[in-house]
């Protein structure tokens, strides 16, 4: 009888050693748990800050938002002489492309008009265009600057009353310039000048002009004036005998 109740009391002591056993289990599990959750926090704070040995430093790690991914859309316009828009606009705009440029010597009155006309026709499709008058093969001379600087003028009014949607003021002028009477350096000066009379005129969007790319420098050093965008027709390949310079120049401008 007495070892009966011995074996009774060591059942009763084994079973509460059992039970005992599953709380603390229990309690290291939860625990545990709770580690790695708060370990998961921990990372998961890591990686928006980073510390640093003056304290936390509030300074994101994560991939920030571009503001302009992409600053240019690639190839959406090209020059092409006017006349070939109203019936080629259609197939330009299935291709992806949106804009053309032309210019006209502003004393050639039929070849002005005839763009104009090419003008109206392709901005009803949906094209824009870019659009001004230029020297073109004219030599520009102290005594025919005030002539070419009216057509300017004239040329800026129509378009802004005809919805043109970038307005350029000339094409590689100082190629054009006499050298004597009148200088690259001058020519420069004037079209600054103009430049200004034609920003009260056309407001419908930027004022351009378009250089000769052996004048960038000279143009680096003016600056550019009331000109909003300064570019410049650059050539590359000629069976090699432009060879990289056109990069040089690119990177003045």
């Amino acid at each position: 009888m007495r070892y009966f109740g011995i074996i009774i009391l060591l059942v009763l002591y084994l079973t509460l050693l059992l039970l005992t056993g599953c709380r603390v289990n229990t309690a290291n599990s939860e625990k545990a748990s709770g580690n790695l959750e708060n370990q998961k926090d921990i990372n998961q704070s890591s990686n928006n800050f980073q510390s640093s040995s003056t304290g936390s430093v509030q300074e994101s790690t994560e991939e920030p938002e571009t503001e302009s991914p992409q600053k240019w859309s690639g190839l959406t316009g090209f020059t092409t002489w006017s006349g070939y828009a109203p019936g080629a606009a259609d197939t330009w705009l299935d291709n992806g492309f949106t804009e053309t440029r032309d210019l006209r010597n502003y004393l050639d009155t039929d070849g002005v008009n005839a763009s104009k006309a090419a003008v109206i026709a392709a901005n009803a499709k949906g094209i824009k265009s870019i659009w001004g008058v230029t020297s073109g093969g004219t030599t520009i001379t102290s005594t025919n600057w005030a002539d070419f600087r009216q057509a300017i003028l004239n040329a800026a009014q129509w378009a802004q009353d005809n919805g043109i949607y970038e307005f350029q003021l000339g094409n590689e002028e100082e190629y054009h310039v006499d050298g004597t009477t009148m200088t690259v350096a001058q020519i420069i000066i004037n079209l600054k000048s103009v430049a200004t009379d034609v920003q009260a005129i056309f407001t419908n969007g930027n004022i351009s002009y378009s250089c000769w790319q052996n004048t960038i420098d000279d143009w680096v050093v003016a600056g550019k004036g009331n000109i909003d965008i300064l570019a410049s027709n650059v050539y590359m390949g000629g069976n090699g005998s432009y060879g990289k310079i056109w990069k040089t120049r690119i990177t003045n401008l």
